[in-house]
């Protein structure tokens, strides 16, 4: 669009959107961020995307439309969707992508992005449809070149923790500033504490649209060449040299430490360690707790138990195992009988693929044991036998 054109284009837009704000019959808060976006040096037949958050910051659930203003607007796409609803105190992100056609001529050029909103407990409907009551407006300028730019920034090299004998992966955040696609290649060694390689991996990363970050995973791989062993346990650091057509990039050196087998994929933790509220002498008692799969396998835990009375320890007990996938959280069992009257404390904890959670504590009191209704009855019949049968024996003797 040309320069005057432009402008002339701009202020009828934004005399449309006060306009509609200006008449609203209800008040309705959208909000957007950026308030504007500016995509430079874009190729004819280019691509380039941002991204905007519209937010509705009222206690209204808001329906909403968005549609693109100018001349331009059909080299424009959105994801997600251009209408929707956005549930009360929520945001939501929108990806913005441009991709110019191959015959526009190099230039400056604007179209508008305008978001229509309406609270749904509030629409009003009208032989046309649904009338919409507010309006905000994000210009969009995009300059066209026919200068090719092929670079790309080495953002971050993320080395979480690993285990021993599991995948050693590694993370590389990579965006494309420049205004044409790239494929960035990358050389990782693996060093030990002394310096000493221990793996290497080469990788050409497939290829990273113009204006793209992305989150690369990598992985190392853990079997020691020659040897029936995985890289053992311990601290190490991660070296990754990035490459563009052969030319060096960069080269960053991260540390990275290997945990002991199950760290990370064995994981648990219990909660809620119960007994019932009523325990007597001689009683079986079923003590309960919650186990939670907080790992990435599928495990199987029991409860193991501590009974102590008078700080002294009186028992240690023992339940069966319960399958317990990722995740999940079950319920996990064991049983002690308490001997004497008082207070005892258990000390309860979980038991998992060999491993350990952490240990809950809780206080019972255990009162003097009462017979059972059942045992009651049967004791009090046979005492009527037995009399019954002293008076029948007295009467006939």
């Amino acid at each position: 669009m040309k320069p005057i054109g432009n402008t002339i284009f701009r202020l009828l837009i934004l005399f449309t959107v006060l306009t509609i704000s200006y008449n609203i019959a209800y008040s309705v808060g959208i909000g957007i961020s950026p308030t504007n976006i500016n995509l430079q040096q874009i190729l004819r037949g280019g691509y380039a995307e941002t991204s905007l958050t519209l937010t509705n910051p009222s206690t209204d659930e808001v329906a909403y439309l968005v549609e693109i203003k100018g001349d331009e607007a059909s080299w424009f796409s959105f994801e997600p969707a251009t209408s929707g609803y956005l549930p009360a105190k929520s945001s939501i992100r929108f990806k913005v992508i441009a991709e110019p056609p191959t015959f526009v001529p190099i230039g400056n050029y604007s179209v508008y992005l305008i978001f229509y909103g309406a609270p749904t407990s509030q629409q009003q409907n009208t032989g046309a449809g649904t009338k919409i009551i507010a309006g905000v407006a994000v210009p969009i300028d995009i300059t066209i070149s026919d200068l090719q730019i092929e670079h790309y920034i080495l953002k971050d090299v993320i080395t979480p923790f690993s285990e021993e004998c599991y995948p050693i992966k590694i993370y590389l955040d990579i965006q494309n500033d420049g205004n044409v696609r790239v494929t960035p290649s990358f050389h990782v060694r693996l060093l030990d504490s002394r310096g000493m390689l221990v793996k290497e991996l080469d990788n050409n990363a497939t290829m990273i649209l113009p204006t793209v970050t992305e989150r690369r995973p990598l992985e190392i791989p853990y079997q020691i060449e020659g040897e029936y062993r995985c890289v053992p346990q311990g601290k190490y650091n991660v070296e990754v040299v990035a490459y563009l057509g052969g030319n060096l990039m960069y080269n960053i050196t991260r540390p990275l430490e290997i945990l002991e087998r199950g760290a990370i994929t064995l994981r648990g933790e219990i909660s809620n360690l119960s007994i019932p509220s009523n325990v007597s002498a001689g009683q079986v008692v079923k003590l309960n707790a919650i186990f939670k799969n907080m790992g990435e396998r599928e495990i199987s835990a029991k409860l193991k138990a501590e009974v102590y009375r008078n700080s002294s320890l009186v028992d240690v007990v023992e339940g069966d195992e319960v399958r317990v996938w990722p995740g999940s959280s079950e319920t996990i069992s064991a049983y002690f009988t308490p001997e004497q009257v008082g207070g005892y404390i258990i000390t309860g904890w979980s038991v998992f693929e060999g491993k350990t959670t952490n240990s809950i504590s809780i206080p019972i009191n255990v009162s003097e044991g009462q017979l059972p209704l059942l045992e009651i009855v049967i004791i009090a019949i046979l005492v009527a036998i037995i009399i019954g049968v002293i008076i029948w024996w007295k009467r006939n003797h």
